[in-house]
Formats: structure tokens, C-alpha cells, sequence
């Protein structure tokens, strides 16, 4: 039987995966589909037990930190929305409500797209092209590790929650995802590390790349060093008043919306894919999740890891 991990990559449209399996002195987690890493803010866990029965990979959780990353344009969403006409998205992850019914993020890319757990609660929220926030809810978590689901189907027109297989939450939904990425604000350059005159800094963070004119490529924020100014990692070749800069949008996993608190946020196995999952996708990963074999629902081979689907 393969895991849960195994399965998920014969799924064509899979644009993104953080396993979560790296070790504990690891700074970062890395997506072995898409390519983004994601640095360690604060101190999020690694190298915990794993959540996928049987699965010696291990897991992450969120505490007093969060992981996250910064680039310019989530170019990854962009391309999936364009790929398909119906404009799909889904997410998928291993995860558990907090002890202490405390929220977290298990994904946010604000303006984009939002999985949150709240208490025992999930909650799916999609942005569409008119900055319009489209929230769908249930209340469905145990406590124990459980897997989870977020689809939106435009061609369906539903939004829709799976948890452990199963349904549990629907909503009619029939919109056109925001591919809004970025941050647009202006500054000054002086041929320097240095950009000022910046009306509020507010939402560029350390770590987000920096495009611009004058702005040499692979740039990124180095500090936030007043609300109106910041430095970037590399010289700009230019110096000029007011001019156009973009800082990339921001992306987390497993984030808890204070991190003053401690929180226990888990996850494992954290997928992104450019179309719906099937309900036969749906069924056939829970029973990868938790190992259970029988399933007569098959009706497709998939030869590397030895299993229909």
C-alpha cells in the first residue's frame, strides 16, 4: 500500500508539496514539486512524529513561528489558474485541530487563498478576481491528526471541504480566482542597499523579493528599517524619486495568527493542485492516509507505486 506522499505525486495537475519531513536543525521546508522553499520564521518544529499511519516521514507543526516564503508573483498560482479554463484550485493536508482551540493558518497566501483551522473548524476562504473573500466552514475536527481537503470546482461551481473522505461542507460557488500576487508600492533608490521615502511598509516583509527598475535580478529584503524605509540585498543600479517597486506576496504554512502564542499547528504531506481532486481522488487518499486497503472503486493503474486508482 502507498502513503499518502506517494499518491498525491501521480496526480497530474499537483503544483506544490511540503512534506514537512525535514530534519529539526533544518531552517527551512522545501516543496519537492513546485521548487519553493520555505524559510523558518521564528521557531516552527521539525522532525516530529509523523501523522500518516505507518509512514516514517516525519512532521511539522507551527508554534511560536511560522514557516513562510516570499515570491515574486506565486507565479505557481498564476500558471494553474491560466492552465484551465474552469479556473480550479485545491489544497490537501494532514492536520489536527490545536489543543488549546487556538487558530491557524495551514496555508494563506493573502488574497489568494486561505485554509485555516479554527478550534475544531475548518475553514476554506477563496479570493476571486474582484478582491471578494468566498469563506466555506465546518466543524469536523477530532483532535487527532485527520486529513484534510479544500476544492473549488468552477466547472461544478462548488466549493467544497473533504475530511477524512468525506464531505462536509458545500457551497455554490462560481467565480474567477484572484491571481492578485504582489505588493505595488513606491520609493526612492539611491544607487545604494537603501529604498526610502516609502509611504508605509506594511506588508513587505524580510525575505520577499524586490522587481523594479534598477532593481538587479534575485533582490530580496534584507530589513524593515523604519515604516518608510527598507534595505535589499543588493545595490539598485539607479537612483530615482518615486518610482514603481513590487515586493513578492507572501506565502505561509502552518502559521498561527499570533506568535506571541504558543500553538500547536500540525502538518504533513501539505499539497497544492491546479484542478479538483475527484471524490474517487478524494477516497483514494484517505485510504493512502490511513492505510486501508480495501478499495473497489479502482479503475485506473498507476505503475510506479503499484496501485489503481
Amino acid at each position: 500500500m502507498p502513503f499518502l506522499s506517494d499518491v498525491q505525486t501521480e496526480i497530474p495537475s499537483i503544483i506544490n508539496r511540503w512534506k514537512m519531513s525535514e530534519a529539526s536543525a533544518s531552517t527551512y521546508v522545501s516543496d519537492d514539486v513546485g521548487g519553493f522553499v520555505f524559510p523558518r520564521l521564528g521557531t516552527p518544529q521539525l522532525g516530529l512524529p509523523g501523522y500518516c499511519r505507518n509512514d516514517p516521514a516525519t512532521s511539522g507543526m507551527g508554534g511560536v513561528g511560522i514557516f513562510a516564503a516570499f515570491a515574486a508573483g506565486w507565479n505557481q498560482w498564476q500558471g494553474a489558474v491560466a492552465a484551465y479554463s474552469a479556473s480550479p484550485v485545491c489544497i490537501e493536508a494532514v492536520t489536527a485541530a490545536e489543543p488549546a482551540g487556538r487558530t491557524f493558518n495551514l496555508f494563506y497566501s493573502p488574497g489568494l487563498v486561505r485554509l485555516q483551522v479554527i478550534g475544531t473548524t475548518v475553514s476554506f476562504t477563496l479570493w476571486d478576481n474582484a478582491a471578494v473573500a468566498h469563506t466555506v466552514t465546518a466543524a469536523s475536527l477530532k483532535g487527532y491528526a485527520q486529513l484534510v481537503q479544500a476544492v473549488y470546482d468552477a466547472q461544478a461551481q462548488l466549493q467544497l471541504i473533504y475530511v477524512d473522505g468525506v464531505q462536509v461542507a458545500s457551497a455554490a460557488l462560481n467565480v474567477t480566482p484572484s491571481t492578485t500576487q504582489a505588493m505595488s508600492f513606491v520609493g526612492t533608490t539611491h544607487t545604494s542597499q537603501v529604498i526610502d521615502g516609502i509611504t508605509n511598509t506594511q506588508g513587505i516583509l524580510v525575505g520577499s523579493t524586490i522587481t523594479g527598475s534598477g532593481v538587479p535580478a534575485n533582490t530580496l529584503v534584507s530589513a524593515i528599517t523604519s515604516d518608510t524605509a527598507i534595505t535589499i540585498s543588493n545595490a539598485t543600479t539607479t537612483s530615482l524619486v518615486g518610482t514603481a517597486l513590487v515586493a513578492g506576496a507572501q506565502v505561509e504554512i502552518c502559521a498561527p495568527l499570533s506568535q506571541s502564542l504558543s500553538c500547536q499547528a500540525i502538518c504533513q504531506d501539505l499539497a497544492l493542485y491546479s484542478a479538483p481532486l475527484s471524490l474517487s481522488r478524494v477516497t483514494q487518499h484517505f485510504q493512502a492516509f490511513r492505510q486501508i486497503l480495501s478499495d473497489p472503486g479502482h479503475v485506473k493503474q498507476y505503475a510506479q507505486i503499484g496501485i489503481a486508482s
